[in-house]
């Protein structure tokens, strides 16, 4: 007989998160690096500017699981750390993706030029 899986087989009927991995799967194809990193943070180490760039393209291709992932496994990154703490505060309130986003980079910018302040009197 006829089950619900058969009805919800067509992509305009997956759910939102069914839509979502979707889209990760394709995005992983066409990211493999961003992918590898996403995967193993400890590899590499990322500059702001990587981070921001990759907060951007996660945000475009609405990977907002993956976007969240992204920022707890860079946490122990100095940078990452503090622009986490001020953007966190926000999640919690109903806060758009975009602007979240925009704060979060604009977090980033400032943790970067603490940073290169203190670097530059050690």
């Amino acid at each position: 007989g006829h089950t619900m899986t058969d009805i919800s087989s067509t992509p305009a009927q997956l759910s939102s998160s069914q839509q979502e991995l979707r889209r990760l799967i394709l995005w992983t194809r066409d990211h493999p690096n961003d992918w590898y990193r996403v995967c193993h943070p400890e590899s590499y180490s990322p500059t702001a500017v990587y981070l921001s760039g990759l907060v951007d393209r996660l945000c475009q291709a609405e990977l907002y699981t993956l976007l969240y992932v992204v920022i707890f496994s860079n946490q122990f990154d100095g940078v990452m750390d503090g622009a986490i703490e001020k953007t966190m505060e926000d999640c919690f309130l109903d806060t758009p993706m975009e602007v979240l986003v925009e704060r979060f980079r604009k977090n980033l910018e400032v943790e970067v030029r603490e940073m290169a302040l203190v670097s530059s009197e050690a």
